[in-house]
């Protein structure tokens, strides 16, 4: 018989136990001050997701939404003291972006997950409705919206609209975002219209959480448990 990857053992990780784990972690990385550390930590991360069949993909997908506010902050930190650049102000927008980039890969520990799901839990951990009635249409209608800006994109390449840096085309913007937001206005009527037809009081249908195994306890522990090693460890090196 093969042997048998250990990190296999996270497939299947209770989702509450996720939400707890990836908070401990952001809050961890938040207070850690050598990037040495840091880069050991998304490591760890890293070999948490792989343990979790998350897809390469999906882990440089989540990098890639935040890199152009990554790129900005970088920037921005590097010349905070102006020219030349100071090594303090270096150090520092390396240690920022290295926490950024860490904590991107603790919050891809509760993602992938159906919708259903994370409505489940959030009933479970007693989340007010209004959130999570909030998140999940957000989440629904968000794929609306890039419909309609591809459409609009669309119908503007075919009236053959070239974007110049000149007062017109600053104009026809302003007109394409008011009437998109006039459109979404009137939309959002009447989807609440049929939603209270269809019995929609505000809080929407949830079932039962997956409950939560004595595994799924040992697992988040021994992550815990490995974050304040780390966080030992870092402690003990800078005395």
């Amino acid at each position: 018989m093969g042997k048998t990857n250990p990190l296999k053992m996270f497939d299947g990780w209770e989702l509450r136990c996720r939400f707890v784990v990836a908070l401990a972690w952001i809050l961890g990385i938040g207070v850690m001050r050598h990037p040495v550390t840091i880069i050991i930590s998304g490591c760890v991360l890293f070999a948490l997701l792989v343990g979790m069949v998350v897809p390469f993909r999906r882990m440089l997908r989540n990098v890639l939404v935040v890199f152009p506010f990554l790129l900005i902050s970088f920037v921005t930190l590097l010349l905070s003291d102006g020219f030349p650049v100071a090594q303090e102000a270096r150090e520092f927008a390396t240690l920022i972006s290295l926490r950024m980039v860490a904590c991107v890969l603790a919050v891809a520990l509760v993602s992938g997950n159906d919708v259903q799901d994370y409505l489940n839990v959030f009933r479970a951990m007693k989340f007010p409705h209004v959130l999570t009635s909030t998140l999940f249409l957000t989440q629904r209608y968000v794929h609306v919206i890039g419909r309609q800006l591809s459409a609009t994109r669309k119908a503007l390449v075919s009236r053959l609209f070239s974007p110049r840096l000149r007062p017109k085309t600053f104009k026809t913007y302003g007109q394409i975002i008011g009437g998109m937001t006039i459109y979404a206005i009137d939309r959002s009527e009447h989807v609440r219209k049929a939603m209270e037809s269809r019995g929609f009081h505000g809080q929407m249908r949830t079932g039962q959480a997956m409950p939560i195994r004595w595994r799924d306890v040992l697992k988040s522990a021994a992550v815990i448990l490995l974050l304040a090693t780390i966080l030992l460890v870092e402690k003990w090196w800078q005395t």
